[in-house]
């Protein structure tokens, strides 16, 4: 197993994504349970094969609920992982977003705000992360922030629609928007 594990991220240093994503998919196959193989297929998907944003998010799930209880003893080793990614990638809002979510499971928050915020910064992740920076706050004891992070999210998902809405050019598509 721990032979695998080098092998794939080996081939994940050389930019074969494709190739690392199998092997860790062969470790998961023999041990689902195993959090490095999970976080550095979740790493390799959201940094380079192009993943549907359900999937990259379905894994991240996983993790998440591996870190609860005894697997929060994992923390460090995961953090490390994203941490890393994210050096090598730090304009990526997949990874910030998921380091948020790791730093926020394990009752980090403040670290968590801080990924959060950087994670805001693509237009895709805004409303998921002020949610979860808003969770953050409010476990903090903070709800006038929390509400402040509720309603710029609102405000996004208002433009967001009103952008969706407007046809392209004055002309209306096909579905008679």
């Amino acid at each position: 197993m721990p032979t695998r594990l080098n092998y794939a991220l080996a081939l994940q240093k050389l930019g074969r994504n494709q190739q690392a994503v199998a092997e860790y998919q062969r470790v998961l196959q023999i041990d689902p349970r195993n959090i490095t193989a999970l976080v550095r297929w979740h790493i390799a998907m959201i940094t380079g094969i192009g993943t549907s944003r359900a999937t990259t998010l379905e894994v991240l799930s996983r993790i998440r609920w591996q870190l609860r209880g005894e697997g929060l003893k994992n923390y460090d080793m995961v953090v490390r992982e994203y941490n890393g990614a994210a050096e090598i990638y730090p304009n990526n809002a997949d990874v910030r977003f998921a380091l948020g979510q790791v730093h926020q499971q394990s009752g980090n928050f403040d670290q968590a705000i801080d990924a959060y915020q950087l994670a805001m910064r693509d237009s895709a992740f805004e409303v998921m992360a002020r949610v979860s920076s808003a969770q953050c706050l409010l476990s903090q004891g903070k709800p006038e922030a929390a509400i402040q992070q509720l309603e710029q999210a609102l405000q996004s998902v208002r433009r967001g629609s009103k952008d969706q809405s407007t046809p392209l050019c004055g002309r209306r598509d096909s579905r008679g928007g």
